[in-house]
């Protein structure tokens, strides 16, 4: 599997987790979101973590264990998805 992130700076370029401890000395990114499988979820927030992001929202079901200062919100991806079919109309309507 090939995982990557996106820096943000009125557009998104695609590079290997790998060198992003390297790139977000340049970025100086504070906020990290993962949404890959989560097989691969601790992995890449101990790289978001080395490359000094401080803050992270989390798609994936991992449970993620963090350093102290480091906070992790996570967005249960179902729940958001039945929250809004619930609100879609129904047949007739």
């Amino acid at each position: 599997m090939r995982q990557s992130w996106c820096g943000f700076v009125n557009y998104c370029i695609s590079n290997p987790i790998a060198g992003i401890v390297e790139a977000n000395r340049k970025l100086k990114a504070g906020i990290g979101i993962i949404a890959v499988p989560a097989v691969a979820a601790q992995e890449v927030v101990e790289r978001l973590v080395a490359a000094d992001v401080k803050t992270v929202l989390n798609f994936t079901p991992a449970a993620l264990r963090v350093p102290q200062g480091v906070m992790v919100r996570n967005v249960d991806f179902i729940q958001k998805l039945a929250v809004l079919s619930y609100h879609l109309p129904g047949d007739g309507q």
